[in-house]
């Protein structure tokens, strides 16, 4: 029996369902984006929805079959896309699906297009986001849609933190909400205003999905853990700066489109080795 046991338990690892931490982050996302839709969190149409996975999907496989085409296109292939179609349709706005298919093959060729030996610069759904919201009149990103609810923030929290663990970029997301907290604090404090404000702009659910989901990908954050800890530092100084210097309410996502610039010499200065997806074996 006990032998039993053991050999089912490492059915799933042995297919490497659960080494490769894509697999919870869709999850988690997938789910987010459920609630969303049934709360009314997410306001987008579903023919905007279903235009961004086409943009998303259509790209990804017109891309890998035009590098690899006698090599057939398996759910591996689509992976990380499917992150990013989730990230987008929980963060993005759009008045028109057309903006949608945009939006989507964007991310997607920002990732192929804009990119080095030790893999892509800039987060997809982030510049997707901060680029169609800069260009486009008819997108924006709403980070208020998902109210101030205490136990959704909770909820979110935990699942990033699972997210982060699978994926080895926990401390990317400590590092970054705890100077962004001692950032708010120090201004409350500085201005004389009361704890209350500063927990208020804390508890934003949209702050949380950006640090778990958005933030802590290891494949554009620092590999080196002091890094990394910059890299948090980093992001919360310049998307306060946008916030409450400029009133830009996108700051935060303007802050890491700046700072995935800075990583390549983050990493010139830390040296680690780059993040691979399920290690190789």
């Amino acid at each position: 029996m006990r032998s039993l046991a053991l050999t089912l338990a490492a059915v799933p690892n042995h297919l490497g369902y659960f080494n490769d931490p894509r697999h919870a982050q869709i999850m988690c996302l997938g789910v987010i984006l459920s609630y969303g839709l049934w709360s009314g969190a997410v306001s987008s149409q579903t023919t905007t929805l279903v235009a961004i996975g086409a943009g998303v999907m259509a790209t990804e496989y017109g891309l890998f079959k035009w590098r690899n085409p006698a090599v057939p296109a398996t759910f591996r292939v689509f992976k990380s896309s499917l992150i990013t179609c989730l990230s987008l349709c929980l963060l993005m706005r759009l008045a028109n699906p057309w903006f949608g298919l945009m939006a989507g093959s964007l991310a997607i060729m920002s990732k192929t297009m804009l990119r080095s030996q030790h893999g892509h610069w800039f987060n997809p759904a982030n510049f997707a986001l901060v680029v169609c919201t800069l260009a486009l009149d008819g997108a924006w990103i709403s980070p208020g849609q998902w109210g101030h609810t205490l136990w959704l923030g909770i909820v979110l929290g935990a699942a990033g933190l699972m997210v982060c663990v699978k994926a080895s970029r926990l401390d990317t997301a400590l590092w970054f909400l705890l100077s962004y907290t001692i950032i708010i604090f120090s201004r409350a404090y500085w201005l004389g205003d009361p704890w209350a404000i500063a927990l208020q702009q804390l508890q934003n659910s949209a702050l949380l999905i950006f640090a778990f989901f958005m933030l802590s990908d290891p494949k554009t954050s620092p590999r080196h853990a002091t890094a990394r800890a910059v890299y948090g530092f980093i992001i919360a100084a310049l998307g306060s700066y946008f916030q409450f210097q400029h009133f830009q309410s996108l700051g935060l996502f303007y802050s890491l489109f700046i700072g995935c610039a800075c990583v390549p010499f983050l990493n010139y200065i830390w040296c680690a080795p780059s993040y691979e997806w399920q290690p190789k074996r």
